[in-house]
């Protein structure tokens, strides 16, 4: 529950800070800054988190990797041109549904309380994905039918992403999660690379800050997730880990003027009930 809850907020903060980097340079540049500090940062911890390498959790933590790259990489140009209070709901919304579904169907059984909660979540999430934005920056990125496939786009990568994770053999200490950050990166870096934006002229220290800023987050939402899905349910932890949105629309209203209409409100507050039930659950 803990760790899952970290995830949502670490996830959440990074959403916001790599959101509004990536509103003044490109979404990969903001990406490559940040995926590096990811991978040497996992590299110092991994050692000291003990376990050992197998064939199943390599190629489970290259297709992580994959996944997590996408997923990204199509999250931050939807940010980058849509609303941030709308995108990220949305994203969260498909992140989250995809593995409850796949949990379920798989044969977990969280118990009633739990499966109320976590319906009451996701029902959370669309409230806030369907409000429309009167704030001054919602006004300037609108919800268009192409932020909409990048946003359910990434959304599918993010929940390819989850389940991959939770497939990993519990003994094998964050050795997959490094696999998985190795991979993201030289796809990202190589993505970069063949685009040219590693050489734009156009960076500045306070997007460079943010991105950076993105990425230690990024650091604690990963370790944080992938002991949560050892230790828990794809089908509660998946919910819980996308509450990300409450923390990113909450920052978004008070810093950027986007305004939170009834049903974003209410949405907000099935949230903290999901929350709640899905705690006296475990």
């Amino acid at each position: 529950m803990v760790l899952s809850l970290l995830t949502a907020a670490s996830y959440g903060l990074s959403d916001f800070a790599g959101g509004l980097a990536s509103r003044r340079i490109q979404a990969l540049q903001v990406i490559s800054m940040s995926y590096p500090v990811v991978l040497v940062a996992v590299a110092v911890m991994a050692p000291f988190a003990g376990g050992h390498l197998t064939t199943a959790s390599t190629l489970y933590g290259i297709g992580a990797g994959v996944a997590s790259g996408v997923a990204v990489l199509m999250f931050y140009q939807a940010l980058a041109e849509g609303a941030m209070s709308v995108v990220s709901p949305l994203v969260a919304l498909v992140s989250a549904g995809v593995p409850v579904a796949v949990g379920l169907l798989s044969g977990e059984r969280p118990g009633m309380v739990a499966v109320i909660g976590a319906l009451i979540g996701l029902i959370s999430v669309c409230l806030v994905s369907m409000e429309n934005d009167a704030g001054r920056h919602a006004q300037e990125h609108s919800l268009s039918r192409k932020v909409l496939v990048l946003a359910i786009g990434a959304g599918l990568a993010f929940a390819g992403y989850f389940m991959l994770l939770h497939r990993i053999e519990p003994d094998t200490g964050m050795w997959p999660l490094l696999v998985a950050r190795f991979t993201a990166t030289f796809l990202v870096m190589g993505a970069a690379a063949l685009t040219g934006v590693l050489t734009s002229p156009d960076l500045s220290r306070f997007p460079v800050r943010l991105a950076l800023y993105a990425g230690v987050l990024d650091i604690v939402a990963n370790v944080a997730l992938m002991y949560a899905l050892r230790s828990g349910m794809l089908s509660t932890v998946s919910v819980l880990a996308s509450m990300n949105p409450v923390v990113t629309v909450l920052l978004a209203k008070f810093l950027l003027g986007e305004k939170a209409g009834l049903a974003r409100q209410v949405g907000l507050g099935l949230a903290g009930l999901s929350i709640g039930l899905l705690a006296v659950a475990s």
